[in-house]
């Protein structure tokens, strides 16, 4: 009797763990930026909720550089965004977040999908992503990498 008492109880608690205490992991993309391109790692499609971004930048001399987080209005894709030519945003562009940065090394940002309904222009997702980095010899600013889109289910 006691053990069987025994094993309920921690089959109940077992059960608990499973079903409480592992909480799916949150997705990380990760942006790595180089003199001349960037590359995008991560997946392409997540859920509602945290998830972060890491940016490595990995320059001879230190420079502006950054990505931008965004989505797009209806009727526009990232093949839009690849035709944009100037380094200014397109009116159609929905930016969740700007990050610029000075420094090499790795950067890591955080987060959560229901902070984005803050900007009265949110519909929601897919997300898109583009590096940029100023040339610290000319002080021109350009894109080095469009990636997307990452669907949010």
């Amino acid at each position: 009797m006691v053990h069987k008492l025994m094993f309920n109880t921690l089959g109940g608690l077992t059960l608990i763990l499973l079903l409480f205490g592992c909480k799916p992991s949150s997705p990380t993309f990760t942006l790595t930026i180089n003199e001349k391109d960037c590359t995008y790692e991560g997946p392409s499609k997540m859920s509602e909720g945290d998830f972060a971004i890491n940016l490595v930048i990995n320059e001879q001399k230190n420079t502006e550089t950054g990505y931008s987080l965004f989505t797009l209005e209806d009727g526009k894709t990232i093949e839009d965004v690849r035709a944009w030519q100037s380094v200014d945003q397109p009116p159609w562009v929905i930016t969740i977040a700007n990050v610029h940065e000075m420094a090499g090394g790795t950067h890591t940002y955080s987060y959560n999908t229901t902070s984005f309904t803050q900007n009265a222009r949110y519909t929601g997702g897919p997300y898109y992503l583009v590096c940029f980095r100023t040339d610290p010899d000319t002080g021109n600013t350009s894109a080095l990498g469009v990636f997307g889109p990452i669907e949010v289910k």
